[in-house]
């Protein structure tokens, strides 16, 4: 019998109530490079914290995917003159008081990271957000960096920065 993988990846599964198999990584990390060398790129292997991040940002709507990702501890860090800047602590709060306040605000909102980085313990992602305000029918688009801060598997922490006045711009009346 093969023995066991004793990856990181396993280990940033560990204790979740739905581990993702290595083999279903394995395919999103393949796809992803298929994508890249296709756009004329250099592919090279995530590392186990870009992997889990870049879970995050693919899977931004199944909640059950999120709060395998997050800890239920989370700090969330928003930048002040964001619509919604302030810190939010625990997971909780973060779907209740931030996403669903977007979420309301907004239609078709989508946060894409085009780039990430890894930095060791943190991950920086920068990317954009674009959606349509429901107040004004206003769209816009609007640049994002976030730095992730990873702990045995899991996003521990937020630090977002944004282009604000887009957002602001697509509110106002």
């Amino acid at each position: 019998m093969a023995p066991r993988p004793t990856s990181s990846l396993r280990r940033a599964e560990a204790g979740r109530s739905r581990p993702v198999p290595l083999t279903t990584l394995r395919h999103q990390l393949e796809a992803r490079e298929r994508e890249i060398l296709a756009a004329g790129g250099i592919a090279m292997a995530d590392s186990a914290n870009v992997t889990i991040v870049r879970r995050f940002y693919d899977n931004l709507g199944p909640p059950e995917i999120l709060m395998q990702v997050l800890s239920p501890t989370i700090r969330w860090e928003i930048v002040p003159g964001f619509p919604y800047g302030g810190d939010y602590t625990g997971v909780e709060a973060v779907f209740r008081d931030f996403f669903g306040r977007v979420l309301s605000d907004f239609d078709n909102w989508r946060t894409v990271a085009n780039e990430l980085y890894d930095a060791g313990d943190r991950v920086l992602a920068l990317g954009t957000y674009s959606g349509r305000a429901k107040t004004t029918g206003r769209t816009f688009t609007a640049r994002f960096s976030h730095c992730w801060t990873l702990e045995d598997g899991t996003m521990v922490r937020l630090q977002q920065c944004a282009d604000t006045a887009q957002i602001s711009n697509a509110l106002e009346t």
